[in-house]
């Protein structure tokens, strides 16, 4: 059967001033009037109901989370005890799986993008499963349309087949994020794909994977596995779960992959990174700018704006983001969206926790 893992565990720094430590990006209603955990969640059904379904999450944001999704099962939330990437929250949501079905195949999904289409996005997934019950490592390749800089490349051989007008190609290798020259020449070359950061696995061939390229956490699994359902099961988290190294999946597993399969993706997709995104995603006003919330504009062009109470009115401004929340007001050029998380580490440095 096929399962998902929804990955929550993000801090969504560059949503900064409205994701924040108490309510992070996953939990804001950014893309849409609900939140985008409710999006990921709601855009797996009917093809995966939510018994089948984990989110992992920092234990902080547990309640939360099950304030948001009120009809999930709470028992299918999983806490972190710490911050340690993707790797080990894919290895802990593994075992709880391993549990309860251990010949599934599982999705790994980031609980924050923007996919339109939910009907070609399940067909999509369908195909990836059928793919990865084969004993390969799959992942969603999107198609580049610029020379990106803030995205990591698969490389890929010829098609190998198609299936249900799903395109699948051989993998060659991870790359990691490219100069502007070389993405230049990836989009060019028409070799490569965006690593979307969505992958499919058996779930036995992912645990096998893991002991062969992560050993350091080997022994701490299997501590883990054997307290799963126990009244143990918390506290053995969270004493073995902060000892395992902070890698993302990406590197500490795909890019040693040697099977690799790549779906080519043909929905409309975003990852919705920053605010800059909201340019892509949102209807623009004839200056080009992207007005969200209560704004004016006058004899302004290409700003990406997020009002909240307060008007924010723009008069003869050019390539702005500008973001209001209920304590700080952030003001940035548009070509330093990536670098708001920058912002927030200055606040910690600056012992301003409040607005953190």
């Amino acid at each position: 059967m096929i399962w998902a893992v929804i990955m929550a565990g993000g801090a969504g720094t560059r949503f900064w001033p409205m994701s924040r430590r108490n309510r992070p990006k996953q939990l804001l209603p950014i893309v849409s009037k609900r939140t985008m955990i409710e999006e990921t969640v709601a855009r797996l059904a009917p093809l995966i109901p939510t018994e089948r379904i984990l989110i992992v999450t920092q234990a902080e944001h547990q309640p939360l989370i099950r304030k948001v999704l009120k009809r999930f099962p709470s028992k299918n939330i999983i806490a972190e005890s710490c911050p340690r990437n993707t790797a080990p929250c894919l290895a802990l949501a593994a075992l709880h799986i391993e549990k309860q079905d251990p010949d599934a195949v599982f999705a790994a999904l980031p609980a924050d993008h923007l996919i339109r289409d939910a009907g070609l996005f399940r067909l999509h997934l369908k195909v990836a499963c059928r793919q990865a019950a084969g004993h390969r490592h799959v992942v969603f390749g999107i198609p580049p349309t610029v020379p990106h800089t803030g995205y990591g490349y698969i490389a890929c051989k010829e098609k190998t087949g198609v299936e249900k007008a799903v395109e699948i190609y051989e993998g060659l290798r991870f790359v990691e994020k490219p100069t502007l020259e070389k993405a230049k020449e990836f989009l060019k070359s028409g070799k490569y794909f965006w690593n979307s950061g969505m992958f499919v696995w058996s779930l036995s061939f992912f645990l096998r994977s893991m002991e062969k390229t992560l050993p350091e956490m080997n022994q701490g699994l299997a501590a883990i596995r054997s307290a799963i359902g126990t009244r143990k099961e918390q506290a053995v988290v969270k004493r073995i779960f902060p000892c395992f190294p902070n890698i993302s999946v990406d590197y500490g597993l795909m890019e040693k992959a040697s099977s690799l399969c790549v779906i080519k993706a043909q929905f409309d997709w975003s990852d919705v990174g920053s605010w800059q995104e909201l340019e892509k995603i949102s209807k623009l006003d004839e200056g080009g700018n992207a007005l969200i919330g209560n704004t004016l504009s006058l004899d302004s062009r290409g700003n990406i704006v997020k009002g909240g109470k307060r008007l924010i009115a723009l008069l003869g401004v050019e390539d702005l983001i500008v973001v209001d929340s209920e304590d700080a007001l952030l003001v940035a050029r548009k070509d330093r969206a990536q670098d708001i998380r920058k912002l927030v580490d200055e606040l910690g440095r600056r012992n301003l926790g409040q607005y953190l």
